[in-house]
């Protein structure tokens, strides 16, 4: 009897999750798990806000997978350390999880397999969260893209075949295995300033596709000219993508349906509306190609741009919403 890890991330969803479909597919059970990553992840941790979304999200697909008899099983960090005791405790064949493109990750990434490998368990990546890999997608020349227009001619996903992965049929380890409660990630602010989200905001994969759904039917229409007006024409899909609620292959093909019965008057406002997703592509991408962004500009000419004194100070205000 084969057993499998699969390790949530970004992805906090069933559907179009080809890791989860797969892990389910090839194996005789699969564990799920999701692994507190706040040791690993240092200055990369999210905030408050973004903290609370991961417990709701958390919860909506605990929720979800218990209907289905799967429990998920919560650990803290450190993530390597985490995924070593779980491997060890189900007697794992392999390991699945989504591509992560943060230096935290990518730098823990190498010595995990390494481990993994050393044990004779195989570990399986998938890129559930982007269009592409990003490793893939280059230039005539071999290298990487740098300027937006010409990766999105190459990539132009409504030219492309889009491929979704189906529910996975869950395959559930019935042995019991230590868990953390939610609570215990410790994950909601102190203060009950979040309650004013819980009113505004619903989260799990069912409400971001009621959202997706709501939005393709006719909140799109104007998208072009009123897409940067917070309170008109946005998807409001963005921290469901940020999650992996929803993947961007869902949107895009929920768009290109679209398409299809858009008699005209509308279409380029979803074709400009695809191309502001390709933009959350590109960062990506650019992300993947150049680890050092977050420390120092691509291009040397700006590294000393004389920014204002109190950039810092404005900066944080802008953040706040000043």
């Amino acid at each position: 009897m084969s057993r499998a890890l699969f390790i949530f991330g970004n992805d906090l969803r069933l559907r179009d999750n080809p890791g989860l479909y797969d892990a389910c597919r090839e194996h005789d059970q699969v564990v799920v798990a999701y692994i507190d990553e706040r040791h690993d992840a240092g200055t990369w941790w999210m905030g408050h806000a973004s903290r609370w979304w991961l417990h709701q999200s958390l919860k909506a697909l605990s929720q979800t997978l218990a209907q289905l008899g799967c429990k998920l099983i919560l650990r803290h960090g450190p993530w390597s350390d985490a995924v070593a005791t779980l491997t060890h405790e189900i007697q794992a064949d392999a390991v699945y999880y989504s591509a992560r493109f943060e230096p935290w990750f990518r730098q823990l990434e190498p010595k995990l397999k390494q481990r993994l490998t050393a044990r004779r368990i195989s570990c399986h990546v998938f890129h559930s969260n982007t269009l592409i890999d990003p490793a893939t997608q280059m230039t005539q020349a071999g290298s990487p893209f740098r300027v937006f227009t010409p990766f999105f001619r190459a990539l132009d996903p409504l030219q492309q075949a889009i491929q979704l992965t189906p529910k996975p049929r869950l395959r559930p380890y019935h042995k019991t295995l230590r868990s953390l409660s939610l609570d215990q990630l410790d994950l909601l602010p102190k203060h009950t300033w979040h309650l004013k989200l819980e009113r505004l905001w619903q989260t799990g994969e069912n409400a971001a596709r009621a959202q997706l759904k709501r939005w393709i039917s006719k909140q799109y229409k104007h998208y072009a000219l009123r897409r940067d007006l917070p309170d008109c024409a946005t998807s409001s899909l963005s921290a469901h993508l940020r999650f992996g609620e929803i993947s961007p292959k869902q949107i895009i093909d929920a768009v290109k349906t679209r398409l299809h019965k858009e008699p005209g008057t509308h279409r380029n406002d979803l074709r400009v509306f695809v191309k502001e997703l390709v933009w959350r592509e590109f960062c990506y991408y650019t992300l993947f190609h150049n680890p050092f962004l977050i420390h120092r500009e691509i291009n040397p000419r700006y590294r000393h741009f004389p920014y204002r004194r109190n950039a810092k100070q404005m900066l944080r205000g802008w953040q706040q919403g000043q």
